[in-house]
């Protein structure tokens, strides 16, 4: 695994300019919002987590993070992984310690500062449990970046970030917008805290609290989609199905 996760973290670090890539698209995430309202730097820290745009952050960590792991398969050099009989369980999990810790902790380390000093600035304003917040919203980025990084180990090849985007970006978000009108609203409540928009919205807007179902859903969600595209990844590789 060791050996594993020193080669991965090699050819991050020295193929295609990712890490170049990875600070600029950082530096644009806490440039975003100034750029859509100048005005939002004077307001506090309540103010600008509210102003996140939850469905875009999802979309662009789990689309970035698919096309580091995307482009060995593009390059053919993810191939060799399994040509050199490592274990698949290793090879899935060496991308996932790497590429989705990597990206996850600089994105949120990124907007962290910059939250930091609108807080020093302008203050914290209304939200409470702040830490508890920001430790679930670490969950969903690292969620998010995993799911990225499984879905193309599933089909091994780049065109699996099309698929990435469309469960980001499509599928989830139609899916979410169906069932808020086809249900009722009881229902609809229960339910709601399993869709990647809205736990970022109610971890991020000071109106909802943070409440088990939510921090239950956070955990259970990131456990039971790795799961899932992990299976399909394995019964791939194991089929040495590859293109």
């Amino acid at each position: 695994m060791n050996r594993l996760m020193r080669a991965e973290w090699y050819r991050v670090r020295h193929s295609s300019g990712f890490m170049k890539w990875l600070v600029i698209l950082c530096i644009i995430c806490v440039a975003l919002p100034m750029l859509e309202d100048i005005e939002i730097l004077h307001g506090n820290l309540a103010e600008n987590l509210k102003g996140t745009d939850t469905i875009f952050l999802a979309c662009f960590l789990a689309l970035f993070s698919a096309l580091i792991v995307g482009g060995a398969y593009e390059n053919k050099t993810a191939y060799y992984e399994v040509m050199a009989g490592n274990k698949i369980y290793r090879i899935v999990f060496s991308k996932v310690f790497v590429d989705a810790v990597l990206v996850s902790v600089s994105f949120f380390l990124s907007l962290s500062i910059y939250w930091a000093m609108i807080g020093v600035c302008n203050g914290i304003g209304e939200i409470d449990r702040l830490p508890l917040r920001f430790f679930l919203l670490f969950l969903v980025f690292f969620h998010v970046c995993t799911a990225g990084i499984l879905i193309v180990t599933s089909t091994r090849q780049i065109f699996g970030a099309v698929l990435v985007y469309l469960r980001f970006a499509g599928a989830e978000t139609l899916i979410m917008l169906f069932l808020q009108e086809s249900l009722p609203e009881d229902m609809w409540a229960k339910i709601a805290d399993w869709f990647t928009p809205l736990k970022l919205t109610k971890i991020l807007n000071f109106e909802y609290e943070i409440t088990d179902h939510l921090i239950f859903a956070v955990i259970a969600g990131l456990l039971i989609e790795s799961a899932v595209w992990f299976g399909i990844s394995y019964i791939g590789m194991k089929k040495q199905i590859y293109k």
